[in-house]
């Protein structure tokens, strides 16, 4: 039960592995930037080199800024299998790297009850996690499934997120999900800081019972959705963009339901495949493909509109009675003509 002291602790050339252990760590941190950035008070901490494996069993971490697992420093790794782990306390995190550290989880259960205590962090510098199977739950504010300012890779895991969004990527982070199905109460994916922010996803689903479903601040943010993506949310936007926010989107054979709001900032949309989006577009620029069908759910303002090859106005857009002005500048394949739009509605320059 002390204080800025970790249960285990590997360094620098040292190696550990247990099977079926229980660890458990009582003890707030005196310093919460220091236990986000090299985890300090973590209950089981590899630094600068060391490596440690943890096959089944469970960790228990108790405490502010009492994170269960820890890897900080180059060449330091944690890899988790079939464990249970559950923390209690802000910034108590489930796992976490920072500094070129490194994790590797199978099939591990994670359960963080305080604020500002992701499942998953990732710091900045380098760092990586691979998760694969698994269920991971959070329950305080401020705590997404994953919160990444650097690289993770999930697949085929499950996310119960109580009082934040799904997940959140950093400046300089990349997440990448595949078969992953998240539930959040407060929107499903937050790109924020002032650098890239990268997310990409295939197949599984976010629902979000408030909330936009992508929110850009600041950040220039990458957005790419492949294999049939599931995403809903009860009250929100597709995609917010604000903040001096830069986002790409990019969809191929996905059905898209939200508005698409650009506040403050840039974005571009570009559909493709059998992509279909259902909602109104302010602000942002579109690129159709063949085979695609916007349905206009509100009148809109585009800054752009580009059919890709073989496309034609009335084959991708369904008007529904709205009006849908563009940039004719920024759309030159238009023309500059007024359209009639499928079902009601015009297609004008502004």
């Amino acid at each position: 039960k002390r204080r800025d002291e970790s249960a285990m602790l590997v360094s620098g050339s040292g190696r550990l592995s247990t099977r079926d252990a229980t660890i458990t760590k009582h003890g707030r941190t005196t310093s919460v930037a220091a236990s986000g950035d090299r985890g300090l008070n973590a209950a089981v901490l590899a630094r600068d080199g060391g490596r440690i494996s943890l096959s089944g069993g469970s960790v228990r971490a108790k405490g502010k800024g009492a994170t269960a697992v820890f890897a900080s420093g180059k060449d330091a790794r944690a890899t988790l299998s079939g464990n249970g782990i559950r923390t209690k306390g802000a910034a108590a995190r489930g796992v976490m790297v920072s500094g070129g550290g490194e994790a590797a989880l199978t099939y591990t259960e994670i359960d963080t009850a305080g604020a500002q205590a992701a499942p998953v962090a990732v710091g900045p510098g380098g760092s990586g996690v691979t998760v694969s199977g698994g269920t991971m739950t959070s329950a305080g504010c401020g705590s997404p499934g994953v919160q990444t300012a650097g690289d993770v890779a999930v697949t085929g895991t499950l996310f119960d997120v109580a009082n934040s969004e799904a997940f959140t990527v950093e400046s300089g982070g990349a997440l990448s999900l595949k078969d992953v199905r998240a539930s959040a109460s407060a929107g499903g994916v937050v790109l924020r800081g002032e650098d890239t922010a990268t997310f990409t996803m295939s197949g599984g689903s976010i629902q979000a019972t408030d909330g936009d479903l992508f929110s850009v601040r600041q950040a220039v943010a990458d957005v790419k959705l492949t294999g049939g993506t599931e995403l809903k949310t009860k009250d929100g936007a597709l995609l917010d963009v604000s903040d001096k926010g830069v986002a790409t989107f990019a969809a191929n054979n996905e059905r898209l339901k939200g508005d698409v709001s650009v506040t403050d900032g840039s974005a571009t949309l570009d559909l493709t495949g059998s992509t279909t989006l259902d909602g109104a577009v302010s602000g942002a620029s579109l690129t159709l493909g063949a085979g695609t069908r916007w349905s206009v759910a509100g009148d809109s303002t585009l800054k752009g509109l580009e059919l890709g090859s073989g496309a034609k106005v009335s084959d991708v857009l369904d008007g529904n009675g709205h009006a849908v002005t563009y940039d004719a500048d920024a759309s030159p394949g238009l023309g500059g003509k007024t359209y009639r739009l499928s079902g009601g509605g015009t297609l004008r320059p502004a």
